[in-house]
């Protein structure tokens, strides 16, 4: 970390503590991009520890981290943090889209036939997809899916 990491830390959290929030949630934790040395200077009461990293921090400052059961139980005992379980996943997704699939019925015919004319793609041709951050899409990754 250099020394203009550090002052833009101490100036991000400085500003947080300025609001006075009754929580701070960092989404990044151990995650390129992630600046842990804010939730350190403890610009809030209550730090947690949520999404971006589903694990532990491993650091005495955070106090909570939110989790769902296939993470990590209530007893585990390497996490710094309090474990929040969250009821079915620590991720806020909809599960209740309906996407037909293409597993060659025929109900699925038109939809899979009208994304693959989209795509330029023939019938026996699939579509490889990344839904992370472009730079998490680095050539070692792809020739293990090629």
């Amino acid at each position: 970390t250099s020394s203009s990491d550090r002052v833009d830390a101490i100036h991000a959290a400085t500003i947080l503590a300025q609001r006075s929030p009754h929580v701070a949630v960092d989404l990044m934790s151990h995650t390129r991009g992630g600046v842990l040395q804010i939730a350190a200077f403890k610009p809030a009461p209550i730090i947690v520890n949520y999404l971006g990293f589903p694990g532990t921090s491993g650091a005495d400052y955070f106090d909570y981290v939110i989790l769902d059961k296939h993470i990590a139980s209530v007893e585990a005992t390497e996490f710094k943090e309090n474990i929040v379980l969250l009821p079915h996943t620590y991720q806020a997704n909809d599960y209740d889209v309906d996407i037909p699939l293409c597993d060659g019925s025929p109900q699925s015919r038109s939809t899979c036939d009208l994304g693959h004319k989209l795509l330029g793609l023939g019938p026996d041709e699939i579509a490889v997809c990344n839904f992370n951050t472009f730079d998490k899409l680095e050539p070692t990754s792809f020739t293990v899916w090629m």
